[in-house]
């Protein structure tokens, strides 16, 4: 008895020395890579400064909010001001910002917390996809090669802004935990998976609406394989149990989810934010795209402007995955082959998934790809992204290299070892990019001195300016030293009034800022033109606002009477519509309905029901939006509605439904004749 305790003492304690010497080689290979960031973490970022620095932002939002118990109010982010849920304009990073949080105490700075998740990242994922492939190869080279793809490949390396596709460690991490479900029917894998899932989701949201989808195609093959084996093997009790365990799971799963991600609905429900099909083909993969080499790449690099890298790793990855595939079908029928082909069927669907909604045109005419199907289901409108299904695609390549090594470290020889160096040498040609490019953080990642006395001041809404785009992002990062509410801001989406503000003249933007209550007004002079600089400076001297800091970097204006405008809220009786008394049936109409509340700010677009009444039965419905447009609306002011009358003739009611239970009605004459009719008032 003592020596099957030593046994298992000795068996435990030896995979926990593997584990540590796997994550202490991603740890080299990481630290190798990203050696240039190693002697500044305060003052570099990698690659640029866009997306870096948003998310950089999101997580200092998201440990300010966990610090401060700011917990309900969340969402509502400091950026876009006086726009509510700003936060869910992108994605949250909750679960990242909690791994950070220690990090932060630690350090107390922002740049330092994210550039140790950025590291972490690497090795975490490489540690997590050797889990996933260990469990099925029990041959540690393959495990660990397995690994290596799936964590430097050249997709990710093309996508270092995005922290939230390097932190991808949780999608291993569930695939291991439903796989040793499977085969053990032990709830604590189970358990495991849900927790995984829950932590992927509230990290990543593409990930999380993907991961359903590669679960579900997962489940359904593993069925569909199970259900061709011999009728003896079939254990009707024990699958009748399986499907009660995850069902139970899937509806622990929704709850967090819907705490999390209902805010994401409510605000794309307001501000009508879809993905156009546009858009998301811009946001989409192509084969070549999946493989290119990252420009940065020392060796591969340089072949980039003639597409030569693209041909190199487009053979290599071919060649490599045609092999895996061949093996395993070449497989006897097992447990081990359902679940890679399983697993193949992910990455197969991943790759048509992340070819996105059009797959190419033919004479003028749009091929639509599997991914449009997705676009049907909750979530999918408001995504953009369908090429971040590639981290299944590497999941599933990283598995197939392996199966080929584990083939070649089965019977260890000469060749097969010369073998394994080959495709090792060829992999890291394919796949690393050395190092690891950086760029300098906007003051060296100190406080810049405006920001040190803004964080003073008493509380109050600040307006950056210039307003541009390129250095939106700087603005996100500076707010980070004060965290009052900001009217600028960088994100996946943009709202009315900030996309109209960057296109008004400095006085526009200066009379809008007042109408939404802007405290302070800080000009940068390191990002305006002469001309810009001094348009701003006499628009808020104009203004009557009092200057009450300079630098050599900045100038702050006060308005200490700054109060705003209302917020544009319905209501019946200051609406009326022009009265239509006979319309053709079957035409356009502008339905023109006018205002006759206290001048107020529009922050949202307004919508409508329109709803066709003939002998109190429901002829015709639509939802329309209106011409109500941000950034503000006066008394008197009118805006239309634009629809289709029916086409059969009648007396008809038609109800106007606005939100917060705004109706209008009025009674319509259809006639047979079809024209083009304005009802103004």
């Amino acid at each position: 008895m003592g020596y099957m305790l030593e046994t298992k003492s000795n068996l435990k304690m030896k995979r926990i020395v593997e584990h540590l010497i796997v994550v202490s080689l991603f740890g080299i290979i990481t630290l190798l890579l990203c050696y240039p960031l190693l002697s500044d973490m305060k003052g570099h970022i990698g690659k640029n400064l866009g997306d870096p620095l948003l998310n950089v932002w999101i997580l200092g939002w998201d440990i300010h909010s966990f610090l401060h118990g700011n917990f309900s109010n969340i969402f509502d982010a400091n950026i876009f001001y006086p726009y509510p849920g700003t936060l869910t304009f992108s994605e949250n990073l909750f679960g990242t910002a909690l791994l950070g949080l220690p990090v932060f105490l630690l350090t107390k700075n922002i740049i330092i917390t994210y550039n140790v998740l950025f590291i972490i990242g690497f090795i975490l994922t490489g540690w997590a996809g050797y889990l996933f492939v260990k469990e099925l190869l029990p041959y540690r080279i393959a495990a660990f090669m397995g690994g290596i793809i799936f964590t430097f490949n050249p997709w990710r390396f093309n996508h270092i802004p995005q922290i939230q596709i390097i932190t991808a460690w949780w999608i291993p991490l569930c695939f291991w935990a439903l796989i040793r479900y499977h085969r053990t029917r032990a709830l604590k894998y189970l358990i495991g998976f849900l927790i995984f899932f829950v932590l992927n989701s509230v990290s990543n949201a593409h990930y999380m609406l993907f991961m359903v989808v590669a679960v579900i195609i997962y489940e359904v093959c593993m069925f569909l394989l199970s259900s061709v084996k011999k009728p003896q093997m079939n254990m009707p009790g024990r699958r009748s149990i399986k499907w009660i365990h995850l069902m139970i799971t899937a509806l622990i799963i929704i709850l967090p989810i819907l705490l999390v991600y209902m805010p994401y609905y409510r605000m794309s429900r307001l501000l009508n934010i879809t993905r156009t099909t546009e858009e998301v083909t811009q946001f989409s993969s192509s084969a070549g795209e999946l493989v290119t080499i990252s420009a940065d790449n020392s060796i591969m690099g340089k072949f980039t402007e003639w597409n030569g890298s693209i041909i190199f790793s487009g053979i290599v990855l071919g060649a490599l995955l045609l092999w895996g595939l061949s093996i395993l079908i070449r497989e006897r029928s097992s447990e081990f082959k359902r679940i890679i082909t399983a697993m193949s069927a992910v990455g197969l669907s991943a790759f048509l998934f992340s070819l996105g909604p059009v797959l190419g045109h033919i004479g003028g005419l749009a091929i639509p790809g599997p991914y449009a199907l997705l676009r049907i289901f909750p979530g999918f409108s408001s995504i953009r992204a369908p090429s971040r299904f590639a981290v299944f695609v590497y999941l599933v390549m990283g598995l197939l290299v392996a199966l080929i090594l584990s083939k070649l470290e089965q019977k260890i020889s000469s060749s097969r070892i010369i073998g394994i160096v080959v495709i090792i040498i060829v992999v890291g040609l394919v796949f690393i990019t050395y190092p690891l490019r950086f760029v300098q953080v906007p003051y060296q990642g100190n406080c810049p001195p405006v920001y040190q006395w803004l964080a003073k001041q008493a509380e109050g809404p600040v307006m950056e300016l210039p307003v541009l785009v390129e250095v939106a992002p700087k603005y996100n990062y500076f707010s980070t030293f004060h965290w009052k509410k900001v009217f600028n801001g960088y994100s996946g989406f943009s709202p009315p009034l900030y996309t109209y503000a960057r296109k008004a003249s400095a006085v526009e933007q200066v009379a809008l800022a007042r109408a939404a209550g802007i405290r302070y007004y800080i000009v940068h002079k390191l990002f305006c033109t002469d001309i810009l600089r001094q348009s701003l400076m006499t628009s808020l001297v104009e203004a009557g606002f009092k200057k009450v800091f300079e630098n050599a970097d900045a100038v702050v204006f006060l308005d200490d009477r700054a109060q705003g405008l209302p917020l544009f809220t319905l209501r019946r009786e200051e609406l009326t519509a022009g009265e239509i008394q006979v319309l053709p049936g079957n035409s356009n109409v502008k339905i023109s309905v006018k205002y006759h509340g206290k001048k107020a700010i529009v922050l949202y677009p307004l919508k409508a029901t329109l709803k066709w009444y003939l002998n109190g039965k429901i002829i015709k419905q639509e939802k329309v939006m209106t011409r109500i447009i941000p950034p503000m609306i006066s008394p008197g002011e009118q805006f239309g509605i634009s629809s289709t009358s029916p086409a059969s003739a009648g007396l008809y009611l038609l109800h106007i439904d606005f939100p917060n239970d705004v109706h209008l009605t009025q009674s319509i004459k259809i006639t047979a004749t079809a024209l083009s009719v304005d009802t103004s008032p």
